[in-house]
């Protein structure tokens, strides 16, 4: 409906600014039109004044969001590799997901448990130990962004108490717009599959299911539904927004306190890394974590699902965000600063050394004429010497410093496959105690994350190679914008496409691929309606609301001074 009246709307704003184009042309060929310029000026009112509602109504416009979400043009400040790793493990927990919310349809669960405690398949599991690569994107992104932003930076160091609560609360009602519309109808889905499947599916679904919306679907509009068991959660795998959420507003609390005092800020920052990191193994430890399958699914509402057990990634990932932003703006702006101090003394000592030569000329022009010139070859030459010697002493400095640096590049790759595959299977020892498996899922998380981070630093300043051109391949740019329909829709059509069928299915490796392919398809497809009409319009109705007050100003001195 809101598209409908979207492109009407475009269509009488078109038809409006022609007409006015044509009252404007015959006003300015008659001398004595003054009735008709104060009617075009009423009409440039009226239309000025309800500008923003026209705004937020075309940012329904249909057309305008499919040549958006079509675009593969990317800034320069956009990081390709992102874009590849948030695919990439958005499927891999979709992979996941399937396994996990289709087990009330399945005759064999527990072959099922059996199979994934095997070798080849500890990947899937682990898509619960990868899913913290969300945590450290989503926080260094916000950290950069918000540090890169010098206008608001401004505002935060010259403001008050109550300017900069105001300013906070736009900020974090800018987030709440852009995830809530998209929680709302994952929420409705949900529900009325949960109804739909209750009625006229041969499988009960019951309150514990994880589409069961009908009490505590208001915690998740607040994002405090990860306080709830597992179970109980409405619409269970969007813990994770509620996660970071909380870490969103944490850490713009952190970031506001460092535009105002940045030796206050890095020290709660290292308060709460030391005290995260510790909690995380203190609840780990006692609640007796291994890597048993039937011990992690039993510990989820004590550890998957809270914050303050999930926030080391988070943590890491704002280290890093400051990092970049540091690297970016000031190591430049130092290196560019150095590099100018010494041409400037380079140049004046070559001017210098040429005012010398000069006075030297006209002293002793016509005495030494012969002896200067021989002094000048022997410069010559001494200089030609000179420089042929830097050249070789700083070709060979430089090529031993590309080879440290290829050396520890290459160190840091190996390194970071190693972590790879030890994540990837370490699930396989389900013999570990649970000390040192409180260890991996604390102290782990940590080394995890900083890889994480150094590879997106890597990457963000060209060491990448082949790995940072894969994962910013075209596909991977394009299916980034649908990670997080995809992500919230997908348990809903893995609900939908096993509780529909009339008998209950027998779970084997080559069906549950073939599943995971065709649920995939349809995730595409409904995140690609989502982000069209969902999506991109509360983007662009979040940017419209939130805009600075002096493009209001500017827009009503234009309309009072014509």
């Amino acid at each position: 409906m809101l598209t409908i009246l979207a492109e009407l709307m475009h269509k009488y704003k078109k038809s409006l600014n022609q007409q006015q184009s044509g009252h404007s042309k015959a006003a300015n060929k008659s001398s004595t039109s003054t009735n008709n310029n104060n009617l075009t000026a009423e009409k440039q009112i009226t239309a000025k004044s309800s500008s923003t509602f026209e705004e937020i109504l075309l940012s329904f416009r249909l057309t305008e969001n499919f040549q958006r979400a079509l675009k593969l043009d990317k800034s320069d400040s956009f990081l390709g590799v992102i874009a590849g790793l948030r695919t990439i493990i958005c499927l891999w927990v979709t992979v996941f997901h399937v396994y996990y919310y289709s087990l009330f349809a399945l005759t064999n669960t527990a072959l099922v448990f059996a199979k994934l405690e095997q070798f080849i398949l500890q990947p899937v599991i682990q898509a619960c130990f990868y899913v913290d690569i969300f945590f450290v994107i989503s926080a260094l992104l916000h950290v950069s962004n918000f540090l890169a932003n010098a206008k608001q930076l401004q505002l935060i160091r010259n403001g008050n108490f109550l300017q900069n609560f105001v300013l906070f609360c736009k900020i974090v009602f800018y987030r709440y717009l852009r995830l809530t519309p998209v929680m709302i109808i994952t929420l409705l889905l949900s529900d009325m599959l949960n109804d739909f499947l209750n009625m006229y599916s041969p499988f009960y679904l019951g309150p514990h299911s994880g589409i069961y919306c009908k009490t505590n679907w208001w915690y998740n509009l607040l994002y405090i539904h990860n306080i709830l068991d597992m179970e109980n959660i409405c619409c269970s795998w969007t813990w994770y927004l509620a996660c970071e959420m909380q870490f969103y507003i944490l850490f713009t609390v952190l970031l506001f306190i460092h535009a105002k005092n940045a030796k206050a800020a890095k020290i709660a920052f290292a308060v709460l890394t030391l005290g995260f990191v510790a909690i995380a193994w203190l609840c780990n430890y006692r609640n007796g974590i291994t890597f048993q399958i039937d011990v992690i699914h039993s510990t989820l509402s004590q550890l998957y699902v809270k914050s303050w057990v999930r926030c080391v990634p988070y943590i890491v990932g704002v280290a890093f965000g400051w990092l970049m932003h540091y690297y970016r703006h000031h190591h430049h702006h130092r290196r560019r600063h150095r590099h100018h101090q010494q041409n400037q003394q380079y140049w004046q000592r070559q001017q210098q050394q040429q005012q010398q030569q000069q006075q030297e000329q006209l002293q002793y022009e016509h005495r030494l004429q012969k002896q200067l010139q021989q002094q000048e070859q022997q410069q010559q030459q001494v200089q030609v010497q000179q420089l042929e010697h830097h050249a070789q002493y700083s070709g060979v400095e430089s090529t031993t410093v590309d080879l440290r640096v290829s050396v520890w590049r290459a160190v840091f790759w190996l390194f970071l496959a190693t972590i790879y595959v030890f994540t990837n299977f370490m699930s396989y020892w389900r013999s570990t105690p649970s000390w040192l498996v409180a260890i991996i899922m604390s102290f782990g998380k940590l080394l995890f994350a900083i890889c994480i981070g150094g590879v997106i630093l890597l990457c963000a300043f060209g060491h990448g190679g082949y790995f940072d051109a894969l994962l910013s391949a075209r596909p991977f740019l394009f299916m980034n914008k649908f990670c997080f329909s995809v992500y919230m829709v997908a348990p809903v059509i893995v609900f939908a496409s096993f509780g529909l069928r009339s008998e209950a299915t027998n779970f084997t490796e080559v069906g549950s691929g073939m599943d995971f392919l065709a649920i995939i398809l349809l995730s595409m497809a409904g995140a690609f309606l989502l982000v069209l009409l969902v999506e991109l319009p509360m983007q662009r109705i979040a940017n419209i609301l939130l805009r600075p007050k002096s493009v209001h100003q500017r827009v009503d001195k234009s309309v009072n001074s014509s």
